[in-house]
């Protein structure tokens, strides 16, 4: 990896295993966390993995029926991540907020505020995104 000491880094599977020259990810995994205190991995249709001082978090997508789109979706994870993250919220709520918004993004074909505000996310128990 090329940038030694982050506080969390937010690669896509894919993009892991380039910058790390790895074959699997857990190869991957193994390589990267050492230069980050917390690895968040987006994995599309597998949701995603956060590897830090906690463990390791694999936690599914939220099931939207009603994709147009899916390019944007990381970066709109990233916003989701981010955004708990700096409001103090453990890994765990920021993970789960990041697959949200990464899942609502999907739905929007990329227009600029598509993402409908703050409160009204379309979240139900099972875990869908509607509207």
């Amino acid at each position: 990896m090329c940038c030694p000491m982050l506080t969390f880094s937010l690669p896509n599977e894919k993009e892991l295993m380039f910058l790390t020259g790895k074959n699997t990810l857990n190869e991957a995994i193994e390589s990267a966390k050492k230069y980050t205190d917390i690895l968040v991995i987006k994995r599309g249709n597998k949701g995603s993995m956060v590897v830090s001082g906690e463990g390791l978090s694999d936690l599914p997508p939220f099931l939207n029926k009603n994709v147009v789109d899916a390019i944007g979706a990381g970066d709109s994870f990233n916003a989701g991540f981010i955004y708990k993250y700096i409001q103090g919220k453990d890994i765990a709520e920021c993970q789960r907020f990041g697959n949200l918004t990464g899942a609502c993004f999907h739905n929007c074909c990329r227009r600029y505020r598509c993402l409908p505000g703050y409160g009204n996310f379309p979240e139900n128990s099972t875990g869908e995104v509607s509207g």
